[in-house]
């Protein structure tokens, strides 16, 4: 028996003849329409449906509807299936009559046997000759769809027809989106799916199903992947994978302002400078913990860094990326010694000066260093090397013949129980600046060299006028020079000879004194 369509059963009966419309039953081009819906939802949607016909009065006329023959186009429904039947499944509005045999292939939606047409979710359903049309038993292939509520790929599914249905379901990942009735099915909705943002180098950003919010989860270490050695450059671009997000603040140098960084462990010692060409944020030098950025900071800068490294320390460079897509280096030299870099502003040897005021740069980068030493300019009235002497008053000019004041001596030497008395109006002018006195001895000194034959105790008896007072100089090898005055005295005077010693004794006085004195040499021993 040939299969008849919907359009062959003459014209549509219009929708005035139903008298209304219901929540199930609308007008589709002038003809009454039911819409077709799941099995497992047939006894919500019947009840439902009973009870608004019901209430409306339409009972009659959807009855009415139904029993006219052979559906209109457009009319989808399932109803029960006759005893008349061949086929034993429902038939699903495939333009025959209620009763008639409808083949093997009855499809479910669009009215063509055996079309090879996938119905909605059914891989296997459109002429497939499984005879399961609605997802029965002997389906093989039933992907998750929006007509079934039992499928086994996708677990239950609670019919429903609206969002309150899917109140007090138990939802196993609140990520997907929260539950509402999505073609009569309790299903997450997949346009409120929680998308998460925000991931940086070092942090992932996922949705924890349990609570449906988004979880900040750090995936970096503290620990460095790449050692930096003396005297070998470290190389990358800013795009190359490997940044690092670790170190979230700095206790030196600038402040952190990239959330890219590359860190290296320092193999290095002594005083070490760290310098970077291409685009670097940042460099800074950690020690110990290098994920404390603040209290573990040692040194920091832009470009170039200097520190000095202890021996058994960790130290860790943290270098921050600048632009994407540039070229960067970073070197470490170890053991600096001296000034590298006169225009810096750093102390790179570390030795407190930097610059111009470091002895290396004077004549380099237009630094002019005064002289270390006063050697050979004591008599211009400056303080050549800036130490606070000037000329023959700085030390440095302690052998310029010139400062040395050599005093002139009198004919012979003093002896044991030598006694003499004299005035120093008969003297020589020669001396002054004495290194045992602080006050200028300007007036004319009156001088005696005494020879040690013997090594004892001799005691020196003076007495002068006027301020005179007696000096002992001892022979270095400069001749008799006030600057190699040892002693001081106005009176007495013990001295503790060693045999060959050479003194001399000066009896001076300040401005232009000219007095008597008296002096004795006693050998006590």
């Amino acid at each position: 028996m040939g299969r008849r369509r919907a359009s062959d059963e003459g014209p549509a009966r219009p929708a005035s003849e139903f008298e209304g419309s219901c929540t199930e039953v609308t007008s589709h081009a002038g003809a009454c329409s039911v819409h077709t819906m799941s099995r497992a939802l047939l006894p919500v949607v019947v009840s439902r449906l009973g009870e608004l016909l019901v209430a409306s009065g339409l009972a009659a006329v959807l009855g009415a509807c139904l029993e006219s023959g052979p559906l209109k186009p457009g009319l989808t429904t399932r109803p029960t299936e006759t005893a008349g039947d061949a086929n034993t499944d429902p038939d699903v509005s495939d333009g025959d009559a209620i009763g008639t045999d409808d083949g093997s292939g009855a499809d479910t939606v669009d009215g063509v046997p055996g079309d090879g047409v996938s119905e909605v979710g059914d891989a296997t359903d459109a002429g497939d000759g499984d005879g399961a049309d609605s997802d029965g038993a002997g389906d093989t292939n039933v992907p998750a769809d929006t007509e079934d509520a039992d499928d086994s790929d996708s677990g239950p599914v609670r019919a429903c027809l609206v969002d309150n249905d899917c109140q007090g379901l138990v939802q196993a990942d609140l990520c997907d989106g929260p539950l509402r009735c999505i073609d009569y099915g309790c299903r997450a909705d997949p346009g409120a799916r929680v998308e998460c943002t925000g991931a940086g180098p070092c942090r992932e950003v996922r949705c924890n199903p349990a609570t449906g919010l988004c979880e900040d989860e750090d995936t970096c270490s503290c620990e460095a992947p790449r050692t930096l050695q003396c005297g070998i450059a470290a190389s990358w671009s800013t795009s190359d994978a490997g940044a690092q997000d670790s170190v979230a603040a700095y206790g030196c140098g600038p402040a952190r302002v990239s959330d890219d960084m590359r860190l290296f462990a320092l193999a290095v010692s002594g005083r070490v400078r760290i310098s970077a060409s291409g685009d670097v944020a940042g460099l800074h030098v950690l020690g110990g913990d290098v994920c404390d950025g603040v209290s573990e900071c040692v040194a920091g800068a832009k470009h170039l860094l200097y520190f000095d490294a202890v021996a058994g320390e960790r130290y860790t460079l943290a270098a921050e990326d600048g632009l994407p897509n540039q070229f960067v280096s970073v070197r470490a030299d170890c053991d600096i010694t001296s000034e590298t870099d006169c225009r810096d502003g750093l102390d790179d040897d570390g030795d407190g000066a930097s610059d111009c005021d470091e002895r290396e740069c004077d004549g380099i980068a237009g630094c002019v260093l005064p002289p270390e030493v006063e050697t050979g300019l004591c008599h211009d009235s400056l303080d050549n090397d800036l130490d606070g002497g000037t000329d023959c008053d700085d030390p440095d000019c302690g052998d310029d013949s010139g400062c040395l004041e050599r005093c002139e001596l009198l004919t012979g030497s003093v002896y044991c129980n030598y006694k003499q008395g004299l005035s120093n109006g008969s003297g020589k002018a020669r001396s002054t600046h004495y290194a045992c006195n602080p006050v200028p001895q300007t007036a004319k000194e009156m001088v005696f060299h005494i020879e040690a034959g013997f090594t004892g105790r001799v005691r020196i008896g003076f007495a002068g006028a006027g301020g005179l007072a007696l000096h002992l100089l001892k022979e270095t090898g400069r001749g008799c020079t006030p600057r190699d005055c040892v002693a001081m005295s106005s009176g007495e005077m013990f001295i503790d000879l060693v045999e060959g010693d050479v003194y001399y004794l000066a009896i001076d006085g300040p401005g232009a004194v000219v007095g008597e004195f008296n002096i004795q040499i006693d050998c006590l021993e």
